[in-house]
């Protein structure tokens, strides 16, 4: 696979991973050691498609950082084994501007962009656009598509979930530093619920890639909610709901 094509699905993955649609009719409340484990199956997402998963997805609130009285919360993402992970960084604004990899791939947005949608009525859409820069070289632009459908209940090995709120995002990377540019375009579906303040079911449709004459296959993944530990950290973050224009 072109290695631009490589960081290119690793700045998907990160970017998408930042990305909970969350919709909530109350305050939303994150404290440090929330943990959320995900049955996975398929490939770790973005990543090479004939190596799957050891183990489960866990997702976790790791630490609250403070600098000039301003707070950022950690999200820390594993992907079957610890020296696999992705970590994501959210203001107080409720913004991602920043990601982390392993093997020290470091991501940041020159824009910041919502961590989470709350307030989308269903059959809304919101529209981003950011452009992001890898290792303070290489410039990709993101696209995203984000609408609210109906709710819907879900089965997850962790019990059935009435009233999801379900999230479509369809995005877009382009990669203009190579000729013809290189495109990544990919589905997402989230299923929230407020009960585990987060996603019970989620789910990946990474369509080919064209580099060239060369066509990358494309593959889906899905991740559903195993169990949801309430962390017992002393520092909580509150989101107060923004209420809709």
């Amino acid at each position: 696979m072109n290695i631009r094509i490589v960081v290119t699905c690793i700045l998907v993955c990160i970017i998408s991973l930042g990305f909970f649609y969350l919709q909530l009719n109350q305050p939303l409340t994150y404290a440090v050691g929330d943990q959320w484990v995900y049955e996975h199956k398929g490939p770790r997402p973005f990543k090479d498609p004939s190596v799957s998963l050891n183990g489960d997805r866990t997702r976790e609130i790791v630490r609250c950082e403070t600098s000039d009285d301003k707070k950022v919360w950690v999200f820390r993402d594993e992907w079957g084994d610890p020296s696999q992970f992705t970590i994501c960084y959210v203001d107080e604004k409720n913004e991602c501007c920043r990601f982390e990899e392993e093997n020290n791939v470091i991501i940041e947005n020159d824009t910041p962009f919502p961590f989470e949608y709350r307030d989308l009525a269903v059959n809304e859409t919101s529209e981003i656009i950011s452009h992001a820069t890898m290792r303070g070289m290489q410039k990709l632009k993101l696209q995203i598509s984000a609408t609210r459908l109906s709710d819907e209940a879900v089965a997850t090995p962790a019990g059935n979930f009435q009233n999801c709120r379900h999230i479509k995002k369809e995005s877009t990377i382009t990669d203009s530093s190579q000729t013809p540019p290189v495109v990544c375009t990919y589905t997402e579906d989230y299923w929230y619920h407020p009960s585990v303040n987060g996603f019970v079911k989620y789910e990946l449709d990474f369509h080919p890639i064209h580099v060239g004459d060369v066509v990358v296959e494309g593959y889906k993944a899905s991740s559903e909610l195993k169990q949801f530990i309430r962390g017992k950290g002393a520092e909580v973050k509150t989101i107060a709901r923004e209420e809709s224009a």
